[in-house]
């Protein structure tokens, strides 16, 4: 039996912020794997649920999962920076599962949309698990985008103390939340 593993980009975490193709998917896979905040959100009931982000993870989930169907969520948009390629990655040898990709909404993608703000001419850098050198784009006035899931107070404080504390800045958090 081949095996369906269909890696949902969720958008902001809602089910209203699905795309209907990620939806479906979502509710015909007998077994979902993710993160807390995305699989207690969207599973739904008789489905089988297991929470990690791993793919160590995933991988000792599917070996204790019969289900044919499985959906692995992710955040976002499955290509912009997201886990969708280590799971890609982790299962890529494996004969007896079929993967397939649904793309989400990105949090860039709706923090524009959110703010009126465009962001073809912005530079986007990440800071998710990574250090990134934005300075230049800082000190040159190009507009930038920084992502990521915590500290920025920290990224603010130092904006503030580089001289740049009366800068514009939109700040998007919990995007997918009534907050």
């Amino acid at each position: 039996m081949e095996r369906k593993i269909t890696i949902i980009g969720c958008g902001m975490g809602t089910r209203q912020g699905m795309t209907i193709e990620a939806a479906e998917a979502l509710d015909a896979a007998g077994a979902v794997f993710g993160p807390a905040r995305l699989t207690e959100a969207l599973a739904r009931a008789g489905q089988q649920a297991a929470v990690g982000y791993r793919s160590g993870e995933l991988l000792s989930f599917l070996e204790t999962v019969l289900e044919e169907r499985i959906a692995v969520l992710v955040s976002g948009d499955s290509g912009f920076y997201s886990g969708a390629a280590m799971y890609l990655q982790a299962l890529r040898d494996r004969k007896d599962i079929h993967v397939r990709i649904c793309p989400g909404i990105s949090s860039l993608s709706c923090l524009a949309a959110r703010t009126g703000q465009s962001w073809e001419d912005a530079a986007i850098y990440s800071l998710h698990g990574r250090a990134q050198n934005y300075y230049a784009s800082l000190c040159s006035g190009e507009k930038f985008v920084l992502l990521g899931g915590t500290g920025f107070s920290e990224v603010l404080g130092e904006l503030c103390r580089s001289g740049f504390g009366s800068s514009r800045i939109w700040l998007g958090e919990q995007l997918g939340g009534a907050e």
